[in-house]
């Protein structure tokens, strides 16, 4: 089946897995996903600090010192790693730690005071 420039045809599931294509062949990957090669022809999961939130071809990359799972769906996935501060999901970047502080874990959260006798240098996860 042929169809001129510009007709918008129907997106249809493929199995579950990740691709998406109209009634014309042109393919798509749906959200989360992102063509594995240059044959764009198989759709593989976003990688880890990634994201794709519409159907379309390639994913794209979080924020600086961010991650976020495999075959994240939107920007708001994005974590700021351990050791920074943020929200970057909100379209805010993370920042490092102070000096003497701590987040032992990615995600939301503050920076932990070290205990007395310990220290930590700026972006540390541990004191």
């Amino acid at each position: 089946e042929t169809t001129q420039m510009g007709d918008r045809l129907p997106s249809i599931d493929l199995a579950g897995r990740g691709a998406a294509t109209n009634l014309a062949m042109c393919a798509t990957c749906n959200e989360g996903h992102e063509f594995e090669d240059s044959s764009q022809r198989v759709c593989g999961e976003c990688k880890s600090g990634t994201f794709k939130a519409t159907l379309g071809h390639w994913c794209s990359a979080c924020t600086p010192h961010t991650i976020s799972a495999r075959a994240s769906t939107s920007r708001e996935m994005c974590l700021c790693v351990a050791g920074y501060l943020g929200n970057p999901g909100a379209g805010g970047t993370c920042v490092k730690c102070l000096t003497d502080t701590y987040k032992p874990e990615a995600g939301p959260g503050e920076c932990l005071p070290c205990a007395s006798a310990t220290a930590s240098i700026p972006g540390s996860s541990v004191c």
